[in-house]
């Protein structure tokens, strides 16, 4: 991924069925510490989806992401990744 992507699926496959999920989020943290949240969608029935957008990939360097969803019978986090997010020339 290079930072300023528009258009690139992060995808999070939380190794469950989480097709009855009502909350869809991918939660991130930058290399400079600020960390947010973007709204996923469901892909298949275990990943949780966001496609990047202008101005989603803002920094280079490594950014943790992680998916959350929440369930009638369970809330929780999947695991967490490091992405490396690579500069322009």
């Amino acid at each position: 991924m290079v930072r300023g992507d528009i258009g690139t699926a992060i995808d999070c496959n939380m190794r469950i069925n989480i097709s009855t999920a009502t909350v869809l989020q991918v939660k991130y943290k930058k290399p400079s510490g600020a960390a947010g949240v973007w709204t996923g969608t469901l892909t298949g029935t275990e990943s949780v989806r966001f496609v990047t957008i202008l101005n989603s990939i803002d920094e280079a360097g490594y950014w943790s992401i992680q998916p959350y969803i929440e369930m009638a019978t369970w809330k929780g986090h999947g695991r967490m990744q490091q992405v490396m997010v690579e500069d322009h020339l």
